[in-house]
This record gives structure tokens, C-alpha cells and sequence, in this order.
């Protein structure tokens, strides 16, 4: 699945999903964690259901501060004899253990306190998920828009210093009123300012 994009340095996840089939959860979060790549999750609404299970495959995990999980043991929808029931229940009561397991490792917590939690349906707060170790922490909106800022700064930076050259240059082709001579000399001014302004571009 992720093979098809070739080598890839790092990779992020953002999260805002009520959940799905558990199968493809139960995909996605293998995928990524067994990736080489260094794996960024970031919880933007909510990851609830398979959602929270693809979350915890995040080598770093960070939660909105308004965001939360949601997490369930893994549902089913049968259709047949008693027969069919009993088997979607056999199938379901191995699946639960591999989710025990899962979030209880992502966890600081027991393994009968998860389970508890999983039966239950249990929504999750930011401030929670980060107690109990499902998060390393809040996403730092500040700091994002602190290094949005020095990148326009840079930009805004750039562009007035072409702007300046710019200026500069169009004053040298102006054709002088004194009477200036020296052609050789302002010709090759011309080429330092030509030089210094597609340094900006």
C-alpha cells in the first residue's frame, strides 16, 4: 500500500474520522507500523473506532486540545442460522483480545482497566488521552503559526530586497541628465544590478 510511493522520509497522519469496517483499521495501522518511516499522528476532531486504532500506530501522537478518541471493542453484522451467529461471536471474542493488547500497550494503563474501557464504548478528552498515554501530547497551534510567520516574513524579506534592486536598476537606465559618459562603467553596474535582482527570484 504505502510501498507504491517509493521511499518516503517521513510521514504524517491527520485524523478526523467516526471509525469504519475494523478490518481495514486493523490494515492501515499495520501498515504504518511497520513503515521504516518515522510515522506522525495528529488528532484534529476525533478518531473514534477503527480511527483510534490507526491513531496508536503513530510513533509521535498529538490531540487538539478540543479533539478526542473513541474506543470500543470491534463490532460485526451477522446474517444467517444460529450456527452463523455463534461463529461471528467465536470470531469476534479473538478479535477483542488483539485490541486488549493493542491499546493496552499504547497505554499506561492495566490490561483489565482497557478492557473495561473498550466494553464500555469510552470517549476520551485531549487532556485524557494524554494522562493515560494514547497521546504524547496537545498539537502546538502557536508554534505552527509562529513558523507560518517567519516564513512569510522570509518571503516578504526577499521580495523587498528584489523590489530595492529593482529600483535601483531602474534608476541606472534612466537616461542621466548630467550628461554621464563613462558608458563602460554604467554598463557594468547594469550587470551587478541585473545579477543582484535574479538573486531574489
Amino acid at each position: 500500500m504505502l510501498g507504491s510511493f517509493g521511499r518516503i522520509s517521513d510521514i504524517t497522519v491527520k485524523i478526523n474520522s467516526p471509525g469504519g469496517s475494523a478490518f481495514d483499521g486493523v490494515a492501515i495501522y499495520n501498515a504504518l507500523a511497520s513503515h521504516e518511516a518515522p510515522v506522525r499522528v495528529e488528532i484534529l476532531g476525533i478518531a473514534a473506532s477503527a480511527a483510534s486504532l490507526i491513531a496508536l500506530a503513530g510513533d509521535e501522537i498529538y490531540i487538539g486540545k478540543v479533539a478526542e478518541m473513541m474506543i470500543h471493542m470491534p463490532l460485526a453484522i451477522a446474517f444467517g442460522h444460529a450456527d452463523d451467529f455463534e461463529k461471528m461471536a467465536a470470531d469476534l471474542r479473538l478479535m477483542e483480545e488483539d485490541f486488549i493488547d493493542v491499546y493496552t500497550e499504547a497505554s499506561n494503563l492495566k490490561r483489565k482497566e482497557m478492557e473495561a474501557m473498550l466494553r464500555e464504548e469510552t470517549f476520551l478528552t485531549a487532556k485524557r488521552c494524554v494522562e493515560i498515554g494514547f497521546c504524547d501530547g496537545l498539537i502546538s497551534f502557536d508554534e505552527k503559526k509562529e513558523k507560518g510567520a517567519q516564513a512569510r516574513f522570509g518571503r516578504d524579506e526577499v521580495a523587498s530586497m528584489s523590489n530595492a534592486a529593482n529600483g535601483r536598476l531602474s534608476r541606472l537606465l534612466k537616461p542621466s541628465v548630467s550628461g554621464d559618459k563613462d558608458l563602460e562603467t554604467r554598463r557594468r553596474r547594469e550587470a551587478e544590478l541585473v545579477a543582484e535582482r535574479n538573486s531574489f527570484r
